[in-house]
């Protein structure tokens, strides 16, 4: 019975934590105009979040807005290709070109030689599934782990941690405690946001403001 309970307990945070990293599932395939990466509606949280990772991997604004239209899906995508640039020390549009190619972002941040270290981030308790396992491999082999134990979805779970902890200024290892604890990224980002700027916006109505703050082109 006891061993039974541990399996539930183990199975529930997985999927607590699970939750939270898709939260913004959602907005995924929804096209945002690029000024929201410096101007969000701040009740719209897809939004906000996007600024918080334009924030906290800053880019040229005229070099991102050279490619940030050509990004089908940028809540999913824009995060991890600002990341990768932010880290490798590349031009965006370099760094996007070659994504276009048809390479996955595993091989995107191996090519541009962004390390492991520079993504993971050590916790307490390590994540269920599905990103134990690259966590678990990371832990044991640091940077010397391979490509074929990381997936695009291990990347983007720990490029919002990394994201929202930059935005923050607070330790990645807190921003993964709040997912553990089922905050979703948006909704965390929100929170950070009115930290920083206040009780602005709509009061929760999400309505826009024309093309820089809607969510469409």
């Amino acid at each position: 019975m006891k061993n039974l309970l541990r399996v539930l307990s183990v199975a529930f945070v997985a999927a607590v934590v699970f939750l939270a990293a898709h939260a913004g599932s959602a907005a995924a395939g929804v096209r945002f105009n690029v000024d929201v990466l410096w101007n969000p509606n701040p009740d719209d949280g897809a939004q906000v979040f996007l600024h918080a990772t334009n924030e906290a991997f800053p880019m040229p604004r005229e070099r991102v807005s050279a490619v940030f239209h050509e990004i089908n899906d940028p809540y999913d995508d824009y995060p991890t290709l600002a990341f990768i640039a932010f880290n490798a020390h590349v031009d965006i549009g370099t760094v996007w070109t070659y994504k276009r190619k048809g390479h996955d972002w595993v091989n995107v941040m191996y090519h541009f030689g962004v390390p492991p270290s520079a993504l993971f981030v050590v916790v307490q308790q390590p994540p269920g599934p599905p990103y134990g396992r690259a966590y678990g491999y990371w832990r044991k082999h640091g940077n010397r782990l391979g490509p074929e134990q990381l997936s695009g979805d291990d990347i983007r779970y720990w490029v919002r941690m990394r994201a929202l902890a930059g935005y923050g200024q607070v330790a990645p290892a807190r921003v993964y405690e709040m997912q553990r604890s089922g905050q979703r990224c948006d909704a965390i980002a929100v929170n950070q946001y009115r930290e920083k700027h206040g009780n602005q916006g709509n009061q929760g109505n999400g309505k826009g403001r024309g093309k820089a703050w809607g969510h469409r082109d």
